[in-house]
């Protein structure tokens, strides 16, 4: 049976409810390392896109270029990140420092911790279900937001 549209308003509330104390979880947890969750997250893509540009990160996240700039302005002050020299046509990448692949292990560490008692609470294929949905949310609305141009 194909789902209704209050179906799919169910959905997006508990996602925002869950994004909502996942982010309140993750400026605690960090908040001694001098990061907020968009700092944490900015750091986490960098760690996994080595030497990505502000355009790269403003485009796989979905924002503007001159918020992810904000951002990355925040870690160089906390000499987490810099720049890179500038090639030939292309715009400067951005590196982690020592410093923010330090933070970035310790991080992991800390929510490695909570995810291994979270998962205490679901199956495989309850987490494996759930994965899928949300990635086809996803899938769906970078589609929908191309064709609004948002």
């Amino acid at each position: 049976m194909p789902a209704t549209p209050q179906d799919v308003v169910a959905l997006t509330r508990a996602i925002r409810q869950s994004h909502n104390l996942l982010r309140r979880m993750g400026d605690g947890l960090h908040s001694d390392l001098g990061l907020d969750v968009p700092h944490r997250s900015l750091l986490e893509f960098l760690f996994e896109h080595k030497d990505a540009t502000a355009q790269d990160v403003a485009r796989a996240r979905f924002a503007p270029p001159d918020r992810i700039e904000k951002l990355l302005d925040g870690l160089a002050r906390l000499g987490m990140a810099h720049l890179l020299p500038p090639q030939a046509g292309k715009r400067p990448g951005i590196r982690l420092s020592e410093k923010g692949l330090r933070t970035i292990g310790e991080i992991q560490r800390r929510e490695l911790a909570l995810v291994t008692e979270l998962a205490k609470d679901f199956d495989t294929l309850q987490l494996k279900s759930a994965t899928n949905v949300l990635t086809k949310i996803s899938a769906t609305l970078a589609e929908l937001t191309e064709e609004f141009g948002k």
